[in-house]
């Protein structure tokens, strides 16, 4: 992944909406035209003849919208800021496919996207270059299913058979989702005083750059410890692999440094659920340590050249305050 890529994505999803079945009418209206009960009893046959013999620019320029579209954008854009259009072309005219459905949208939708996109293969599109899963709605299972695979959010929707809550509550589970990992981090450091908000923010930062670079579609338990004892040697962090929990330690160290410590031990974690990981693999010199040196200097490569910022963080040290000798981290 290019460094012009990785810049340009956020932290935040891109929302991606699908136009026929989801906007535009184009089943019914083709059942319609068919004289057909419903659009469903139409074979395979039928449905690839049409389109070949259609007028593809004339089709989809000219199709009904559904009446929640616009209020299904409204939705979509309180959530996410905006969406981004993510609609199929006709394979039989690409282009004429395209023209349509570019004057459809200038006339039927009034919450206008951030951008347009006509491709195939939707799911180039599930994921972020930071690790960042994006949602899309759409009412081809195909699509859903391809997107979840690479690691999106999918969200089924049918505007002629479902109703906006199936919408609302897919935003609303994306966004529990998406979060719910990195707030099990930040439970993990509630105990931090003042740096708790830098700590937090920091991370929401990292996490997603770190699970793209390491290639990571989950995050193990994390325990964050002023000091961590272990028997075979000092370190600042371990990963236990019988655990898949991740420990690493505070005290005295630069905010960037524990970055780097949890960029290493996550090349652990990747390493055990590939099954990878042997007795001996944390032996300094290690091919499995080697690694995880490696890919965590890459990692904080990257994030230091985004957030630099963060270079010159002070290390979070401790001071005993009052008679009874109390601890407090800053």
């Amino acid at each position: 992944m290019r460094a012009k890529e990785f810049e340009k994505s956020t932290n935040k999803p891109i929302v991606y909406v699908d136009m026929d079945g989801v906007l535009a009418d184009l089943f019914n209206h083709v059942g319609t035209l068919h004289d057909v009960e419903h659009y469903t009893r139409m074979t395979k046959d039928q449905w690839e003849e049409f389109f070949k013999n259609s007028n593809a620019y004339e089709l989809f320029s000219n199709l009904p919208a559904f009446p929640t579209a616009n209020r299904l954008l409204q939705i979509v854009k309180q959530y996410a800021g905006g969406y981004t259009i993510l609609s199929s072309p006709l394979n039989f005219d690409k282009a004429g496919s395209i023209k349509g459905k570019r004057e459809w949208l200038s006339k039927h939708i009034t919450v206008h996207p951030d951008g347009t996109i006509f491709e195939h293969e939707k799911y180039k599109y599930a994921k972020q270059a930071n690790g960042t899963p994006n949602i899309l709605i759409d009412d081809f299972n195909t699509n859903i299913t391809a997107w979840r695979a690479h690691g999106g959010i999918g969200i089924k929707y049918q505007a002629d058979e479902d109703s906006l809550d199936v919408v609302i509550r897919g935003l609303q589970q994306a966004k529990q989702k998406s979060e719910k990992d990195i707030d099990d981090v930040m439970e993990s450091i509630k105990h931090l005083k003042h740096h708790k908000e830098n700590m937090m923010e920091m991370f929401k930062k990292f996490l997603p750059l770190a699970m793209h670079y390491i290639g990571l579609k989950s995050l193990p338990q994390m325990k964050f410890e002023m000091h961590i004892t272990d028997a075979h040697q000092p370190t600042f962090g371990k990963y236990e692999n019988d655990e898949q929990t991740l420990y690493v330690a505070l005290l005295n160290r630069n905010p960037n440094d524990i970055l780097r410590t949890v960029a290493h031990e996550l090349v652990h974690y990747k390493q055990d659920t590939e099954h990878k990981l042997e007795q001996d693999s944390g032996i300094t010199g290690s091919p499995h340590e080697n690694q995880a040196n490696a890919i965590a200097g890459i990692v904080m490569r990257h994030f230091n050249k985004k957030y630099p910022e963060y270079l010159s963080q002070k290390p979070i040290t401790e001071q005993r305050h009052g008679g009874d000798n109390e601890t407090v981290f800053i």
